[in-house]
């Protein structure tokens, strides 16, 4: 008898040896089909397990990237606005508090009137 003749069958699948019966409908395979899935399914597993690997070591180098580009963004904002000066209200801003001050210092109406007309124009 060769090994593809021979035929795999499970035990406890025969009511007569002791098993539940519930496998009755199994068909018996060949020995040497068996073999050849039980490697093809082997080689699956393993090449699933290094492409959870692979996936798993490359998640970790994107999130590395990803705090990297973050923080190389930081530093480049950061660096785009150091030294400029504010250009659209600063000068409106630094009015309004000197009208303010000297209205609130001096107390005169002419003071007031200019604080106000500024801050009208500002707010």
């Amino acid at each position: 008898m060769s090994d593809e003749d021979t035929m795999v069958s499970t035990e406890e699948s025969r009511p007569e040896a002791g098993g539940t019966g519930e496998g009755q409908n199994e068909r018996l395979v060949p020995v040497g089909e068996a073999i050849r899935y039980r490697k093809r399914a082997q080689a699956a597993e393993q090449e699933l397990s290094e492409l959870k690997e692979l996936h798993d070591t490359q998640a970790k180098e994107l999130e590395q990237l990803k705090e990297q580009v973050e923080a190389e963004a930081a530093v480049n904002a950061a660096s785009m606005t150091q030294g400029v000066k504010e250009t659209r209200t600063g000068g409106a801003r630094n009015r309004l508090e000197a009208a303010a001050t000297r209205a609130a210092e001096s107390g005169k109406r002419a003071d007031v009137q200019e604080y106000l007309r500024v801050r009208r124009a500002y707010v």
